[in-house]
């Protein structure tokens, strides 16, 4: 039986994830990464809210296509291709994988 933890999601419950090598020193994720892993894109004008409290920050910035991209602990925020539904959880991920889920208790990034 796997092991449980709290992860970040969409509004409609879509897990997210952070590439944890990067952080905000201007990764970009375009050509065959950009199809894997979308940027959560920001519609709003104010700063990004939680429905639940977070111990970290919330943020916005400007990908390399010029999109609005919510941030985590300065980490922007991905869905993946095949997380259809609330609760998926389909990345393959690995220990050493910079690709991770985002958890409310991420560090600051780089």
């Amino acid at each position: 039986m796997g092991s449980t933890f709290p992860v970040l999601t969409t509004l409609k419950g879509i897990t997210l994830y952070v590439h944890e090598w990067q952080g905000t020193s201007g990764f970009t994720c375009d050509g065959s990464c950009a199809k894997t892993w979308q940027p959560l894109v920001y519609k709003g004008t104010t700063t990004p809210t939680s429905t639940t409290k977070l111990p970290g920050k919330l943020s916005v910035g400007t990908d390399a296509q010029g999109r609005k991209v919510v941030f985590y602990q300065g980490y922007p925020l991905y869905t993946y291709v095949d997380d259809k539904k609330p609760g998926d959880f389909n990345a393959p991920l690995a220990d050493n994988s910079p690709w991770q889920p985002a958890t409310p208790d991420l560090p600051t990034g780089l």
